[in-house]
């Protein structure tokens, strides 16, 4: 168990696809409807219930309200939904 944060990110770096055999993921993160169907997918509450004992809290960023400038407060972040009406991502997964 980490004391700090825990995130995952998508890579928008076009050069980091160049010549690559993964390249068609740069299609898929740049898409903000494939990056809301990951963030609606994810349920953050029973991960911190399962795997931390309840000990933690969501996070919509990988800074932290502590870490002041660091910390954007006009992130926003997304409930779990799977089942969200529209999203067409949720079912290919």
């Amino acid at each position: 168990v980490s004391t700090g944060v825990e995130f995952f990110a998508f890579n928008l770096n076009p050069k980091r696809y160049e010549g690559k055999k993964d390249a068609y993921k740069l299609r898929w993160f740049s898409m903000r409807d494939f990056r809301l169907a990951i963030a609606i997918s994810i349920d953050k509450k029973h991960m911190i219930r399962s795997a931390l004992g309840g000990l933690g809290e969501p996070a919509i960023s990988y800074a932290s309200p502590e870490e002041g400038d660091f910390y954007n407060e006009s992130l926003r972040d997304y409930d779990f939904n799977p089942e969200k009406e529209g999203n067409s991502f949720i079912p290919c997964f």
